[in-house]
């Protein structure tokens, strides 16, 4: 019993070294020019992460961060209604990813035809499942990993790694 309440206080106490610190809010941030000419639209509402994914972020510049951010979101071209936060983790093996930065917002963009990794919407796919081969239909991309599937002959969706997606020639 000693042993595991030493284990758990000194595990806390690790946990706790971890600071998660707001650096600031800003009403627009980009890393790219903006046409104001061009006709934007809110692509995906508050991208926001959990203090789990804050601290597994190896963004080593805000700059960076914002790339993250709005890459991960299909037609994503800039970010507003940001919050900056800086992220000090003493206990990375890695000193580059000690000290690192995390970017949350509304992400605007186009939403016309968009496509994550030469997969779109509509896309006839089909990938290696547990129980063998299955065909599906992409109904969403998710992010820059993911893409939701609708299963052929189910009404069952999947979200599947675009890394194990093949695309079915139409």
């Amino acid at each position: 019993m000693k042993k595991i309440m030493i284990l758990v206080f000194g595990a806390s106490v690790l946990a706790s070294c971890i600071q998660i610190k707001p650096i600031g809010d800003l009403t627009m941030i980009s890393t790219r020019n903006i046409d104001r000419s061009m006709n934007y639209s809110l692509v995906k509402n508050y991208i926001g992460l959990s203090n789990k994914e804050k601290r597994r972020s190896k963004s080593k510049d805000i700059e960076e961060a914002v790339n993250v951010t709005v890459k991960s979101t299909p037609g994503g071209e800039y970010l507003t209604n940001v919050k900056l936060y800086f992220v000090n983790n003493p206990w990375r093996l890695r000193k580059v990813y000690r000290q690192t930065y995390v970017v949350e917002g509304d992400v605007w963009g186009f939403k016309g035809e968009q496509s994550m990794k030469g997969f779109k919407v509509g896309d006839k796919v089909f990938w290696n499942g547990i129980s063998g081969q299955k065909q599906g239909v992409i109904v969403e991309l998710k992010n820059d990993k993911q893409a939701a599937i609708k299963i052929e002959g189910q009404e069952k969706i999947e979200l599947i790694n675009y890394d194990k997606l093949t695309r079915l020639s139409n």
